[in-house]
């Protein structure tokens, strides 16, 4: 039987998180939300959620915009939706594919691919997951 885990990554000066299914599990993706404070460095941040097997990226979805210096923004995971073509000015929809069930030592990752400051930067996650004995 499934049972709801909220998972948590609030430490600062990071641009790119993991978190990672732990043994005798399986993690459900059900949503999530992270937040980017960025920096005064100058640059275009890109976030992308990526879930691996530890080695193979097995789905990506990066947002349909970036994110400039000296900015606060908010991208939101959510199950099966289409991201919006135009986007508000300080929040970003990704969707993630429903059912998606992951198994024992696989990670959901969230980053700046471009990687414009990535320990001054402050990425934070919060993410809902069912889980359930592997």
């Amino acid at each position: 039987m499934a049972s709801p885990v909220y998972v948590t990554d609030t430490a600062l000066n990071d641009s790119d998180k993991s978190m990672t299914v732990p043994a005798n599990r399986r993690y459900k993706m059900m949503g999530g939300l992270a937040k980017l404070i960025t920096s005064a460095d100058v640059g275009n941040r890109q976030i992308e959620l990526r879930v691996t097997d530890g080695t193979n990226t097995i789905f990506a979805i990066t947002a349909n915009g970036t994110q400039a210096a000296s900015l606060t923004k908010y991208y939101h995971f959510i199950l099966g939706t289409d991201a919006p073509a135009a986007e508000a000015s300080d929040i970003f929809v990704c969707p993630i594919p429903m059912g998606l069930w992951l198994p024992p030592s696989f990670t959901v990752q969230v980053l700046d691919t471009a990687a414009v400051a990535a320990t001054a930067d402050d990425l934070t996650l919060r993410f809902l997951f069912d889980s359930e004995y592997s």
